[in-house]
């Protein structure tokens, strides 16, 4: 898998030598503000699409034709134009990586919530709306999804009720409507607790029984895998923001209940990102509480002992509805988001973010570390002396550096850095190594 990414990475930088431009840039050097958006990563890059933003007129989505890619070791943006059956702009929305595609599923569109299934193929960047069989997922956002065994499974989400509509799948969970003030009488939504599993091979969904103590139904909420579990953590139901833990065995699909644990706890919330960066850690950032203030906090659960510890509490990098993706060097890399209160609208239109925060969960690879020293100390003629693939790499970071330097200098103070670094932590959370790559 990483091997294939691998060459995925390479035939989308490739264009990015001195001497050439990315293509399809659009007139834009960055990925745009947005919150709302899905990520992915190849290892080393991080590709983000969907989301929106809001403006005089309203929410306004991103293209659906444009897939952002982002290399932190470049720190670089590429816009790549993709073609084929073409989603509308999508906020909500959440991607499974099965190779060789992203699944996009469901997700707000247009003032409407959709259940239609998108993959998007990551050498040909073209798209495909999917011929479901059967009946399918109902129409939802804000639920979370993930991969396993070759499947995708969704849990909960927002949306309307299952039961409304012939050809969604309501044969087991819970459907709660939504008792807050702006709910339409005439078309309520809600919160449920379904699990749904779709095959890909066969394009069909499901919608199994599961055992032990379902959690609430619940929105917002989040999902990290380690190895055959995965973990289920805070979201709203009703007018609640939640940090209860909940585990799904994959294999049995056997609910643990809300598992107690040690140390102390992080506040309740939604809208946070929650992402298993070793084999028995999950990294927890940000998130919108219940007292609806915009968190910059970081977390690790351990969970062989279900116990939390604080990375930071306090970052000055606060988000909600952002993403993050974990590099193979283990470096987690955080984007967008909404940094102010995301249901006034006069904060929110000002308060969305497009800058990538990267927490270093190890230290960085000797390797990396050494080319760094080179660029930074060394004449270019002086690389001829390295192995080709070296050379190669310090030639597309000079590329980099150089068409940055040729903007003029007022977009560049305008656009500010692309990135912000955080903490180093490898040390007192002890993370497994793996292929750090360059």
């Amino acid at each position: 898998m990483w091997s294939y990414l691998r060459r995925l990475r390479n035939r989308v930088f490739h264009l990015l030598v001195p001497g050439s431009h990315p293509s399809t840039m659009a007139g834009e050097h960055r990925c745009r503000s947005r919150c709302g958006h899905v990520s992915f990563c190849d290892g080393v890059s991080l590709y983000v699409w969907g989301g929106y933003i809001m403006d005089g007129n309203g929410a306004m989505p991103m293209p659906g034709d444009h897939l952002w890619i982002y290399h932190k070791n470049f720190d670089c943006w590429k816009c790549q134009k993709c073609t084929g059956d073409i989603p509308r702009g999508t906020s909500g929305a959440s991607c499974v990586l099965v190779h060789p595609y992203a699944y996009i599923i469901c997700g707000h569109r247009a003032q409407y919530h959709d259940d239609r299934v998108y993959r998007l193929h990551l050498t040909e960047f073209r798209w495909e709306l999917l011929n479901l069989q059967g009946d399918t997922i109902s129409a939802r956002d804000k639920f979370a999804a993930w991969g396993f065994d070759k499947k995708i499974y969704c849990f909960g989400g927002y949306g309307p009720d299952p039961q409304t509509q012939s050809g969604w799948l309501f044969e087991n969970g819970q459907y709660v409507t939504d008792q807050g003030e702006n709910n339409n009488p005439w078309y309520p939504y809600g919160w449920n607790n379904q699990l749904l599993i779709l095959d890909p091979s066969t394009f069909q969904w499901s919608n199994p029984k599961c055992s032990g103590p379902v959690p609430l139904p619940r929105a917002a909420h989040a999902a990290a895998v380690l190895g055959e579990k995965v973990f289920i953590f805070g979201g709203r139901h009703q007018l609640r923001r939640m940090n209860d833990l909940h585990c799904l065995d994959l294999d049995t699909l056997t609910w643990s209940g809300e598992i107690t644990t040690t140390g102390p706890q992080p506040a309740g919330r939604s809208w946070h990102t929650w992402s298993a960066v070793s084999e028995d850690k999950i990294f927890l950032y940000g998130g919108f509480t219940q007292t609806e203030v915009v968190l910059d906090d970081a977390w690790i659960f351990t969970a062989s002992m279900s116990n939390w510890t604080v990375v930071v509490l306090h970052s000055a990098c606060p988000r909600l509805w952002h993403s993050a993706v974990v590099t193979k060097a283990k470096d987690v890399l955080i984007f967008g988001g909404c940094i102010a209160n995301i249901s006034n609208n006069v904060e929110a239109e000002t308060g969305f973010s497009n800058r990538v925060i990267k927490f270093h969960l190890q230290p960085s690879s000797l390797k990396l570390l050494c080319l760094e020293h080179v660029f930074h100390h060394y004449k270019s003629e002086d690389w001829m002396y390295l192995p080709e693939q070296l050379q190669w790499w310090l030639k597309e970071k000079e590329g980099v550096r150089d068409r940055w330097l040729a903007l003029p200098e007022q977009i560049r103070l305008e656009m500010g850095p692309h990135s912000e670094e955080a903490h180093e932590h490898s040390t007192k959370f002890g993370l497994g190594g793996g292929d750090p790559g360059i």
